[in-house]
């Protein structure tokens, strides 16, 4: 299948040709295309407005491509880093709270 984009070569897969393939979403190439969604970072803005704007109005459509965009925006993401290890509390310097602890 030949969905290459205006500046792509015809006869290489895009990233948006292997995107839809990969989330089996390929029926909504041509859908995609016809309305200039011709770039993968194009398609992961889209949302509920645009896939009406555009008349997908099945429900599997919308669930399938809008659960797409949201893994691959989590894939995107930089790693959120570990946690920070609690460090032990320093004893009160107050010597009545030793008594009441």
């Amino acid at each position: 299948m030949d969905w290459a984009g205006p500046h792509e070569e015809a006869n290489e897969p895009s990233d948006l040709d292997k995107w839809l393939t990969l989330h089996k979403i390929t029926n909504l190439c041509s859908t995609l295309l016809l309305n200039g969604f011709f770039t993968l970072d194009v398609v992961l803005e889209i949302d509920g407005q645009d896939l009406d704007a555009m008349k997908i109005t099945l429900p599997g459509d919308w669930k399938c491509i809008l659960v797409a965009i949201s893994k691959s925006k989590a894939l995107q993401q930089p790693p959120s880093s570990p946690p920070l290890p609690l460090l032990p509390q320093p004893p009160s310097l107050h010597p009545l709270l030793h008594f009441l602890g």
